[in-house]
């Protein structure tokens, strides 16, 4: 786990018995809430143990039905699993850890070079320059990379932190309108699961099937802001 949940709940109680004018001996674990601790894919307990994207050993790795996580990711996925199967719910991880190899396979399968062209303009005039065979004038440029879907560069991938998965629904991507979709949307965060921002569905930017494990702590308090309600597709297959 990403930080001491004992040591978080000694400065709590210590808190939160001051500002009551009292000491608080113990936290009834009913009240303890399960809850992300980043927004993203939680990485520096691995960074500051010297391990790299893309590159992380064996030693720090488990397999999860075929698809490779780092440890803590993929125990909370098992339990994650497993209370979505409880209610009737398959979640099948299809793509999860990727290697710098595979990254940069991966980069440059979606993210093919592109050759750049320019049409020269007159600076005076403001129109196309026209070439001696009567046709506008054009002008290579060096290629670039046109990404078909979004990807991350060569280690800049959370997947190479093993925090990351990309759910598949009967062989398919994950859409936003598949019940897995929404099960995850309502219960992922108690496992320490989020779907980024940059892939929510209302962003041109959209992967429902991308999600990433943000770490997890406990909370002694509920969050004090309501999530807004989720009201399911209507379109939910």
């Amino acid at each position: 786990m990403s930080m001491s949940i004992l040591a978080f709940l000694m400065v709590a109680s210590t808190v939160f018995g001051q500002a009551a004018g009292e000491e608080i001996d113990a936290i009834d674990p009913d009240f303890l809430v399960r809850a992300p601790v980043s927004q993203e894919a939680y990485s520096w307990d691995l960074s500051v143990r010297g391990l790299n994207n893309g590159r992380l050993p064996s030693s720090v790795m488990m397999s999860l039905g075929g698809c490779e996580l780092e440890r803590d990711a993929a125990y909370t996925m098992s339990q994650m699993i497993e209370a979505a199967a409880a209610d009737g719910v398959t979640l099948d991880a299809a793509w999860c850890y990727r290697s710098l190899p595979e990254q940069r396979s991966t980069y440059a399968a979606n993210c093919p070079l592109v050759d750049m062209t320019h049409t020269v303009m007159d600076p005076l005039t403001g129109f196309p320059v026209i070439g001696d065979d009567g046709a506008p004038v054009v002008e290579v440029l060096p290629p670039e990379r046109s990404c078909s879907v979004p990807t991350a560069t060569p280690s800049k991938s959370n997947h190479g932190w093993g925090r990351a998965v990309d759910f598949a629904v009967r062989g398919r991507s994950m859409g936003c309108g598949d019940a897995a979709f929404y099960w995850l949307q309502v219960n992922a965060a108690d496992f320490g699961w989020i779907h980024p921002d940059w892939a929510q569905c209302n962003r041109a930017t959209r992967e429902p099937w991308h999600w990433e494990y943000g770490g997890l702590q406990l909370l002694p308090f509920p969050s004090l802001l309501a999530p807004e309600p989720i009201v399911p597709p209507a379109n939910m297959e």
